[in-house]
């Protein structure tokens, strides 16, 4: 169920800006610069007790990742920024991203938000995990999913980190 399709005033609103979900009233609301753009949700409000953030800077995968996970079930704050996600992140239960993101990579961002006392499982999303990166990840407690993304996978590496964060 990867897959979503966003409907804008102008075709340049969807293209920068933070992607955040908005479950009190079941609206996926897009920024993008001053412009808005918003659709109402495929999904209603979660019920799920657990929070996935994602930061992705690819907008459409971004919205895809989300519907999917919202789709499982769980509530999803999305940003398509590193900075942004910084400054607005709150409380997650596990972590999903990608590890090329402008400004700064995804173990960068990660270290950054253990900094600011973000303990939730972390889960890499890259193409191309060189041993370098991978004994980084490794250290730091970080899993990695490798792209292309299988559904299936994503879904168990998160259930798995999820479980872990429960115990």
């Amino acid at each position: 169920m990867i897959g979503m399709a966003y409907r804008s005033r102008r075709r340049g609103d969807i293209r920068v800006g933070p992607l955040r979900t908005t479950t009190e009233r079941g609206l996926i609301e897009i920024k993008a610069g001053t412009r808005e753009a918003r659709q109402a949700a495929v999904m209603p409000r979660s019920s799920s007790p657990f929070r996935i953030v994602v930061v992705n800077d690819d907008i459409p995968l971004l919205g895809a990742l989300a519907f999917a996970l919202e789709a499982e079930g769980w509530e999803v704050v999305a940003f398509s920024r590193p900075s942004e996600a910084l400054e607005g992140i709150g409380p997650a239960d596990c972590l999903l991203i990608d590890d090329k993101l402008p400004h700064m990579d995804g173990l960068t961002l990660i270290e950054r938000l253990r900094e600011r006392q973000i303990s939730a499982p972390a889960i890499l999303i890259t193409s191309t995990p060189d041993e370098r990166r991978l004994q980084r990840a490794s250290a730091a407690g970080v899993a990695i999913v490798e792209k292309p993304l299988v559904a299936e996978e994503l879904k168990q590496r998160i259930q798995a980190a999820l479980g872990a964060s429960e115990r």
